[in-house]
Parts: structure tokens; sequence; C-alpha cells
């Protein structure tokens, strides 16, 4: 069952250039709680070139799907990594703002670490995180 995303991933590789919701829609049933419940669908086309049967979308999910995926992965990857990322800039913010040298050195290195992930091996399907733990302030027991 293809989604959404898979959907306009596959009608893209059939005609590059075009764009969900200008060119054609497409959409899938959802249940009570808001999941896809069915395959995604073409709802409307606008192009002059024959709208794609189930059939050719099909086929060219079995020959592009993998692409998708890695695609998706990055994505993923990339998402999760700024998001570690704006909390490594506060890390080093803080560690300049109390003056705690060594402290600072380890946040700039845990985020030089997560700046260089997209070029390490693994990547995005099999990631090693950085351990941000030593870049983390101790906070002082009383």
């Amino acid at each position: 069952m293809l989604s959404l995303e898979q959907m306009i991933f596959c009608i893209q590789k059939v005609y590059p250039g075009t764009r969900q919701g200008s060119d054609y829609w497409v959409a899938h049933p959802v249940d009570a709680s808001l999941q896809q419940s069915g395959p995604a669908f073409v709802v409307e086309w606008k192009l002059d070139q024959p709208q794609p049967t189930e059939e050719q979308i099909e086929a060219h999910w079995t020959a592009h799907g993998d692409e998708y995926r890695a695609m998706a992965a990055d994505a993923d990857g990339r998402a999760k990594r700024n998001a570690l990322l704006v909390d490594a800039d506060n890390l080093v913010e803080m560690a300049i703002d109390t003056g705690n040298a060594a402290l600072e050195t380890s946040a700039r290195s845990y985020r030089q670490s997560l700046r260089d992930l997209p070029q390490r091996e693994g990547w995005p399907n099999a990631i090693s995180w950085p351990d941000p733990a030593d870049a983390q302030p101790s906070i002082p027991q009383t």
C-alpha cells in the first residue's frame, strides 16, 4: 500500500517537474484515528499527459522504491540532527556564558560531530549518534 508521499514520488518519476496540488491531487483514505487505511490514489489530474495507471505506479515503485527510502531516511536523519544541533548550540552558549572552557570545548566537539554525521559511513541508515553527555553542564548538588 503506497503512502501519499510514495505515490507523489512515483508520479514525479514519470513526469519530472510536476507538482502535487497544482498539476494533480493525490489523497488516501484514513480511519477514525486519522491513520492511512487504504492506498493513495489520484483525486484530480490536470496534466495534458495521460494519468499513470495503478500498474505503472506500482512498476515505478518497484524500480525506484529504494531511492525513495534512502531519501526519506536522509530527511529523517537530517531533521533529528538539526534538532540536536539547536540543543548543541545552546550547550555551547551556556558554556561560554559560564566561562567553563573545558565544557565549551566538549560542547563544540559534540556540535561538530553532529555537523559531520552526513559525511560519515552509515549515514543515513545506520547512524551512530554522538553522545552529548560530556557536553552537558554539571548541576551542583545542594
